[in-house]
């Protein structure tokens, strides 16, 4: 077994015994704002993004998991988030300390949009790319439910400074990022 497998097979595990994994978080001036969180639905993994709100009124009692890239031991790449109470709000933490601010032990972070808000970032970001003489852009949509990259698509589309693109290969984001040319 591969050690991808392995850790897929760990985070299957956790999830069938009711626990959650996030892998994105959007963190704002130390404040977690939403996350994506797995969790076992029936026979399989399901995905939602959640605000911090939900986190904690449906904190599993068995416990959340952070998903750590880049690590590739299964015993370290899922770390134990735990949650508690300071002077003003609730706060994670993977790290053991009592720092009255969200840590999620290396998640990415992220910043979840709704699409009109993606596409209005998108079109001034092509702008300013355009203007500086960038050859290429590389968009990060994410995986998800391909909503928002095919909103992306349709907008490059009809940019008339785009020559081409194409969804990234391994080692680019794959699926998750689109590479526009000019």
């Amino acid at each position: 077994m591969t050690k991808a497998e392995n850790i897929a097979q760990k985070a299957a595990e956790l999830m069938k015994n009711d626990a959650v994994i996030i892998t994105a978080a959007d963190i704002k001036n130390g404040v977690v704002q939403k996350v994506q969180v797995y969790f076992w639905s029936g026979t399989d993994a399901a995905m939602d993004t959640i605000s911090k709100d939900d986190l904690v009124q449906g904190f599993p009692e068995a416990g959340a998991y952070v998903l750590v890239p880049g690590v590739s031991d299964a015993n370290k790449a899922l770390k134990h988030i735990e949650m508690f109470e300071g002077e003003e709000d609730m706060y994670f933490r993977t790290d053991g300390t009592r720092t009255e601010e969200d840590e999620f032990g290396g998640v990415p972070p992220v910043l979840f949009m709704e699409t009109v808000e993606a596409i209005c970032a998108l079109s001034l970001y092509l702008d300013s790319a355009m203007r500086s003489n960038l050859k290429t852009v590389r968009i990060i949509h994410g995986k998800g439910t391909g909503a928002l990259r095919s909103a992306v698509q349709q907008e490059l589309k009809k940019n008339r400074f785009v020559k081409s693109y194409r969804l990234g290969v391994y080692g680019e984001g794959e699926d998750g990022v689109t590479i526009a040319e000019f």
